[in-house]
């Protein structure tokens, strides 16, 4: 069986699921750090597919994507949405996380 892991990131905003698989964990993560968190928690529980679902702008220094180049330098691959307001910010991660191999879902 596989053990999917949802992981929505965003400092304010209520997620909205959407193309979720039904046997998901979802875990909703206000910071860069709780998402860190919650990645370096899962991964050692055998989970087999990764879902992120991306705000750009975490009112903090950190931001999501500082997230995604945490991920890369870690070796994580999966799959992604950016649901930023931030067009520029979106274009940074899904430009980052394609070169990487994850994919848009």
């Amino acid at each position: 069986m596989q053990k999917n892991i949802y992981i929505y990131l965003d400092d304010e905003r209520t997620p909205i699921w959407k193309n979720v698989p039904a046997d998901t964990s979802i875990i909703i993560c206000r910071s860069y750090k709780e998402a860190v968190d919650a990645v370096n928690l899962f991964s050692n529980k055998g989970w087999t597919n990764l879902f992120i679902d991306l705000d750009h702008d975490l009112g903090t220094k950190k931001t999501g994507y500082d997230f995604c180049k945490w991920l890369i330098s870690k070796g994580f691959v999966g799959k992604f949405h950016c649901h930023t307001a931030n067009p520029v910010g979106r274009t940074n991660m899904k430009q980052l996380l394609n070169h990487y191999g994850w994919k848009e879902f």
